[in-house]
């Protein structure tokens, strides 16, 4: 969170490991941090399913600022609509369990969240997917390991 210029500024963090590891847990810990609640103006959070396109992405997002459901027409007024209300503030995304990995469309999105916020907003990624983590052109990649033979024995 330190945005200081003698520190090192990853907008987004991506999280990578395979599934059941506990990706979302560290991004819920992370996400759940009172230090993290004060420096953030908003904090939103959004499951990424397979399926997931821009739109939904965009539109679930604005559900949660807003609290309340709108059917936008176009991803256009979705991002006019997104930029008016996050523009020149600080916030935190998490973008839970991302799959899809059709490189130009999350790369588009990741950018355009980044521009509309103000300096040290950050966006936080969850995947099982290498390809989707080496798409986010996040210089930041936090790889949890994966749990021993034994570790896995002890979940039985």
């Amino acid at each position: 969170m330190n945005s200081s210029s003698n520190q090192q500024n990853y907008p987004i963090v991506v999280i990578v490991a395979m599934g059941g590891v506990g990706k979302t847990t560290l991004a819920q810990i992370v996400y759940s941090d009172d230090a993290v609640t004060r420096h953030f103006e908003y904090k939103l959070w959004v499951c990424v399913s397979q399926s997931a396109n821009q739109k939904e992405v965009f539109n679930r997002l604005l559900e949660s600022i807003n609290q309340k459901k709108d059917d936008f027409s176009s991803l256009d007024v979705l991002v006019n609509s997104l930029k008016k209300n996050l523009q020149n503030k600080r916030y935190l995304i998490v973008l839970d369990d991302m799959w899809n990995d059709k490189h130009n469309e999350w790369d588009n999105m990741l950018k355009t969240l980044l521009l509309i916020g103000a300096q040290g907003s950050k966006v936080i990624v969850t995947t099982r997917s290498n390809e989707v983590a080496s798409m986010t052109s996040s210089l930041y990649r936090y790889k949890l390991g994966n749990l021993s033979d034994k570790e896995c024995w002890t979940l039985f």
